[in-house]
């Protein structure tokens, strides 16, 4: 587990952006998709984040309050990886997130299921080899 406090002063920023693919380079299914959309001035902010791993993947949660005018989205889906991210501000605003690394529990509980089955088919083999070693 890992946390962390920021503190920011002056920041303005407006953009949008978006991207999308079904397949990567090497032509396999690669599904990716991202959409970002922002427009604020902020005076000032603070911001913290705490990641924790579970069942292999990273999980982390975010949030902050500011002082400011104007707002943001950022939603996403890449390399295993979910994200979101809003907030707003009139004033004082908040903003809260959090991006969950699928592949990575995908991966953990996978790999778990098959040792557990190799071990399963393992005893069941060893198992009829000694019954049939009494005939």
């Amino acid at each position: 587990m890992s946390s962390d406090v920021n503190v920011t002063a002056g920041e303005a920023s407006a953009k949008v952006s978006g991207a999308a693919q079904l397949y990567g380079e090497d032509g396999k299914l690669q599904p990716q998709l991202g959409v970002s959309a922002c427009a604020e001035a902020i005076a000032a902010e603070v911001s913290g984040n705490v990641d924790v791993n579970i069942l292999g993947g990273e999980v982390g949660v975010n949030g902050s309050v500011n002082f400011g005018v104007g707002a943001h989205a950022d939603l996403g889906f890449k390399d295993g990886v979910v994200k979101v991210d809003l907030g707003a501000s009139l004033g004082v605003g908040v903003s809260v997130g959090f991006e969950a690394d699928i592949g990575g529990a995908v991966n953990t509980v996978v790999s778990g299921a098959e040792s557990a089955w190799n071990d399963v088919t393992d005893a069941a083999t060893d198992a009829w080899s000694e019954v049939t070693s009494w005939f």
